[in-house]
């Protein structure tokens, strides 16, 4: 068996058309155009070559970093981090007093990865749960998502993509999702899509070495059956569905086009 075979990078990609039409039993998705994957920094030397050769990758999206748009060998990179100021305030806002004091310490003293600083907030984290964290992300960072929309992933031309970032996966499942839904799969196909994702990772945290990683994921799995549907019946109450979402967001129906047009199968576009 190769290296790459071997490699955690491996164990989290999957190629987000092939799985979705596999579950649907139909061609819904461009296979080979959309794929999604964990922490890249894990990507070996024969990963990398299988990204640049055999998929023939044009655009990384990283969501666990804010980068410029580079471009390095052929292959454009950008970040996002959908952790914005208000999402910060809410969970600062569960905090003790004498917590965010010692937080606001340690940022001046570059101690912020102290354990002991760390797991106040992993425990906000634990107790929120990964469906509220997941709806507050949505709501929080909906203008990153847009602009990211706007200015990558509705582009016909960045494609074929991959989505990257932190091991949970969270974000990269979130933007997923919001694909998804703007191309009119259907549910459940999104949500067994999603339960497979974090089955893998289910496997992948008997492995890890992080007590706050393993509890959050832990907390993933549990709510791995509803997690799909709880984002979609959110955007449909608050924003009068997922289209209304992104259109609030100056997100224009042109703009959808493109991501239709570069997605869906039966399109022309290549």
């Amino acid at each position: 068996m190769s290296e790459a075979a071997l490699s955690p990078f491996r164990s989290s990609f999957r190629d987000v058309g092939a799985s979705i039409n596999q579950y649907a039993g139909a061609q819904l998705i461009m296979e080979g155009k959309l794929y999604i994957c964990a922490c890249l920094d894990d990507a070996t030397d024969d990963d990398n070559e299988f990204l640049r050769n055999d998929i023939r990758l044009k655009t990384i999206v990283d969501t666990d970093r804010k980068l410029a748009i580079t471009k390095f060998l052929g292959i454009t990179r950008c970040g996002v981090s959908l952790v914005s100021k208000s999402y910060i305030e809410n969970i600062m806002a569960q905090l003790s007093t004498w917590t965010k004091f010692k937080i606001l310490f340690g940022m001046f003293t570059s101690h912020l990865d102290d354990p002991a600083l760390v797991k106040p907030v992993i425990d906000v984290m634990i107790a929120r749960g990964p469906i509220r964290e997941s709806l507050d992300v949505l709501d929080t960072a909906r203008q990153q998502i847009c602009e990211l929309f706007d200015t990558v992933l509705c582009q016909n031309t960045t494609y074929p993509l991959l989505i990257c970032g932190g091991k949970l996966m969270r974000d990269q499942n979130l933007l997923v999702v919001l694909l998804l839904l703007l191309l009119d799969v259907p549910v459940q196909h999104i949500s067994t899509n999603f339960v497979s994702s974090v089955q893998d990772l289910q496997i992948d945290l008997s492995q890890c070495e992080n007590e706050g990683v393993f509890e959050i994921g832990q907390a993933m799995v549990s709510t791995r059956d509803q997690w799909v549907g709880t984002m979609k019946e959110h955007l449909d109450k608050s924003y009068r569905g997922v289209g209304e979402y992104f259109l609030q967001g100056s997100v224009n129906l042109q703009m959808l086009s493109g991501l239709r047009d570069a997605l869906q199968a039966g399109s022309k576009v290549e």
